[in-house]
């Protein structure tokens, strides 16, 4: 290794720390890129962009997960990880934190619209639904009405506490 005049290293490797927190509205134009950049679209971000959960690597924007309130259900949405971070686990990670946060505040389900993910999302226990089964709250939300989604497979992952609490 090359030492510098006073004996430090000349190169010295500077990692960049990785950091997950909620997103503010300041986010929105980095989210849209990302969600852009990842093939999904952005109807509704600007509207639900509290609901999304950010990982970045320093500063830049490498992943984003959403979980969009509907009172009884969640809809888990938007989740992306950049190109060159895929295979760590991180939209792993944010899809699991967005499921135990939608538990956590007694939502019976949460749903989600997917073209290319479907094995992806059944990991997590999700199973396709169909349309007329998911809560109308949920239906009548920008992701469910927007035409983008409308050919979507459908997927809901019910919690099995609340299933048996409703006798189902």
């Amino acid at each position: 290794m090359n030492q510098g005049a006073v004996g430090a290293p000349a190169a010295i490797v500077q990692r960049q720390v990785l950091t997950i927190a909620g997103a503010q509205p300041t986010d929105l134009d980095e989210v849209l890129m990302l969600l852009a950049a990842s093939g999904l679209g952005g109807d509704g971000v600007a509207e639900h962009i509290a609901d999304f959960l950010l990982a970045r690597e320093g500063r830049r924007l490498i992943g984003a997960a959403a979980l969009e309130d509907y009172g009884v259900a969640g809809l888990l949405r938007s989740v992306a990880v950049a190109a060159n971070r895929r295979g760590w686990g991180l939209g792993r990670y944010l899809a699991r934190a967005l499921i135990e946060h939608a538990r956590q505040r007694g939502q019976v389900a949460v749903y989600l619209l997917t073209d290319t993910a479907e094995a992806y999302f059944k990991r997590f226990g999700f199973r396709p639904v169909e349309r007329s089964l998911v809560q109308p709250a949920v239906l009548a939300s920008v992701q469910f009405s927007g035409a983008a989604c409308s050919t979507s497979v459908v997927m809901v992952l019910e919690f099995a506490e609340r299933q048996m609490i409703r006798g189902t």
